[in-house]
């Protein structure tokens, strides 16, 4: 799904400027949860989600983790029935296995974005502000602005993490990309209700996810 935040900023006139932030999301439930990087919608004021029929729906945050760049957030619209992502097992790839990154690159309208590339390296840590990002998988599958909280999935379309850096290397015009989120063929998180509790913090990816087809990944 296509997953849009927005912001009030303040300038130094003191004036609330908007300003909005695209990226993906990744259905786990058909009711509506979705996970996508916390960094996409930590501190928004309103998230509207665009699912795979091309509607828009308000969202909520659930709970965020800045330390795994991981966030669970719910469409707010009653009675849906969306298809969820089937997820495989993260441990079991190796550098050479042939990947896809879904997404919608740079926010533009006309659908969901997909590129095709390779597992690189598996493992990889790399700072991402005041945290060290650890057992990221490194792909030469694009991922660019708009592609952060996609899945990153194997050829059959399961899920094996979740889009989430890229680093630019001038020398060579080019980015580095990685995907965070291990994930198993069988998560042990599965919404219930919508009076359900998340934890928030360390404890949110350990619980969403313990170390389908394409129309599911938005």
């Amino acid at each position: 799904v296509a997953v849009k935040s927005y912001y009030e900023d303040t300038e130094t006139e003191g004036f609330p400027v908007p300003r909005m932030a695209a990226g993906t999301g990744i259905i786990i439930s058909g009711s509506g949860y979705v996970v996508t990087n916390a960094h996409v919608v930590a501190g928004s004021s309103q998230i509207r989600i665009t699912t795979p029929d091309n509607k828009t729906h308000l969202a909520r945050v659930v709970g965020y983790d800045t330390a795994t760049d991981l966030a669970l957030i719910r469409i707010m619209t009653k009675g849906l029935s969306l298809s969820a992502v089937d997820f495989g097992d993260s441990s079991a790839i190796r550098p050479g296995d042939p990947v896809i990154a879904v997404g919608n690159a740079l926010g533009l309208p006309g659908g969901p974005t997909v590129s095709l590339g390779v597992v690189s390296a598996v493992q990889r840590q790399i700072p991402m502000s005041e945290f060290i990002f650890e057992g990221l998988i490194q792909t030469d599958a694009a991922i660019n602005p708009g592609n952060s909280g996609g899945p990153l999935a194997t050829l059959d379309g399961k899920v094996i993490g979740m889009n989430t850096a890229m680093i630019p290397c001038p020398l060579l015009t080019l980015f580095i990309s990685f995907a965070g989120m291990r994930t198993k063929s069988s998560p042990s998180f599965i919404p219930t209700s919508s009076k359900s509790t998340y934890p928030t913090g360390s404890g949110m990816a350990s619980s969403l996810f313990p170390s389908s087809p394409f129309r599911g990944f938005g």
